[in-house]
């Protein structure tokens, strides 16, 4: 296992065992002073940049005809804009509304953090509301798909797009330093 995934095993391992300590379970606290090292090292934030937001590869229209013939494509395509255009994490803008979007504004309660916020529907963001006001969604304002399914076509679209620039990610194993490199398409996700 990796060292990161390690420590959060045994932060799990810690709560399950507070919890059986009160519950009575038992009455040994030494998992307490336990303290075992890990080597640390942040994940770099993959993110597009300007021209790669418009998801364009080297042809084009080319582009454009195999993303339209491919509807879960497109909308990949459209919920990703959506995110970058108006900051909202997947989980935000998979749960809004068509009644949150009033006035040119967008009112959500984020459900990471539980803030208030208004944000402002740009242009871009307008086109793609737009696109999909009259389908039916039930009471939801955009298409719906799982994070794990728009993630599995966000890179399939970001390699047909050619995003190859290389990605290097350092992690730690038994503490022993390891680097990887994937070409961008490969670590591209929603968060």
């Amino acid at each position: 296992m990796l060292d990161s995934s390690i420590q959060k095993e045994l932060s799990l391992l810690r709560w399950f065992l507070r919890w059986a300590e009160q519950k009575g379970y038992h009455n040994n606290s030494a998992y307490e002073k336990f303290r075992a090292r890990f080597r640390e090292s942040k994940r770099p934030i993959i993110f597009l940049n300007k021209d790669e937001i418009t998801l364009h590869d080297i042809n084009g229209n080319e582009y454009k005809r195999i993303v339209s013939e491919r509807k879960s494509l497109e909308k990949v395509r459209d919920l990703l804009c959506f995110c970058c255009f108006t900051s909202l994490r997947y989980s935000d803008m998979d749960a809004l509304k068509r009644t949150d979007i009033v006035g040119g504004k967008i009112n959500v309660t984020t459900m990471k953090t539980d803030d208030s916020l208004v944000i402002e529907v740009n242009k871009f963001a307008a086109e793609i509301l737009d696109k999909y006001k009259d389908c039916d969604f039930g009471e939801y304002a955009l298409p719906r798909i799982s994070n794990q399914k728009m993630n599995h076509y966000l890179k399939m679209l970001c390699e047909l797009c050619e995003f190859n620039e290389p990605i290097t990610i350092i992690q730690y194993l038994n503490g022993t330093r390891h680097e990887f490199t994937y070409p961008k398409w490969q670590v591209v996700s929603t968060h």
